[in-house]
């Protein structure tokens, strides 16, 4: 078992505090809990760093936004639009 590392009380205050401030002017419906969203994509990207040993590139940055948390927070997608090859070395 790792040891240092508090789950519960990882700093993800600015986070939150951007979310709250987006539901708060009606961009995310308010009956999300901002601090579990903001633990979602610290968790995402180190489980994709850390465990799985893959790249965290504008692509796989995109995806997470446009099709996890953007309709966890109840936004809409923007339409799909391909990143460029080039964006990705």
């Amino acid at each position: 078992m790792r040891t240092g590392v508090d789950a519960d009380n990882c700093d993800t205050n600015a986070m939150t505090a951007i979310l709250e401030r987006a539901a708060a002017r009606g961009e995310l419906e308010s009956a999300r809990p901002p601090g579990l969203l903001a633990r979602i994509l610290p968790s995402l990207l180190f489980t994709r760093l850390l465990v799985l040993d893959a790249p965290v590139d504008d692509r796989y940055l995109t995806r997470v936004v446009d099709d996890v948390l953007l309709p966890l927070v109840g936004a809409a997608r923007p339409p799909r639009r391909e990143v460029s090859a080039s964006r990705h070395r």
